[in-house]
């Protein structure tokens, strides 16, 4: 699914500054296309995130630790495109999770095979969540193809 993804869109990696972010990042790097990929680096900052007790092993904040600006600087830096929040591809709002039920793929009955059906067609992990594909159909579809392919398939 990466590999679709990076290849119709890219793809931005945002790891922590630790080892197991550079793991994550280096396994990426070897499956993914140079062309295709972009990261973005966080600064190493010594610290314990709130949510935690402990600080992590190596004593560095994570992602999730970061100032909100830092970020930004850091997808600037990776020269990442900064979209609009609210819309999605095409200027088109994105997908929510009403979409999906409207759609018959979460909360009615037989949303479980409709969804395993779409799951099946667009070549995607049958144990994927509903939030996970929410997320995918955003990223890969515009709203309107969407309703066309629901429309064909259902």
């Amino acid at each position: 699914m990466l590999r679709r993804l990076a290849g119709q869109r890219g793809l931005l990696v945002l790891t922590d500054s630790d080892s197991a972010g550079f793991v994550i990042r280096d396994y990426l790097s070897g499956a993914i296309p140079p062309t295709q990929i972009k990261h973005a680096y966080i600064p190493q900052l010594v610290g314990r995130e709130r949510r935690k007790r402990v600080p992590s092993k190596e004593m560095l904040l994570g992602v999730e630790g970061i100032d909100g600006k830092v970020l930004i600087d850091a997808l600037r830096r990776a020269d990442a495109t900064i979209e609009c929040e609210t819309t999605g591809q095409s200027g088109e709002p994105p997908l929510t999770k009403l979409d999906m039920y409207e759609a018959g793929l979460t909360g009615k009955p037989g949303s479980c095979e409709r969804r395993s059906l779409l799951l099946s067609l667009l070549s995607l992990p049958k144990m994927l969540s509903c939030n996970r594909l929410l997320e995918v159909l955003n990223a890969t579809t515009t709203r309107s193809d969407f309703i066309k392919l629901i429309d064909e398939l259902f």
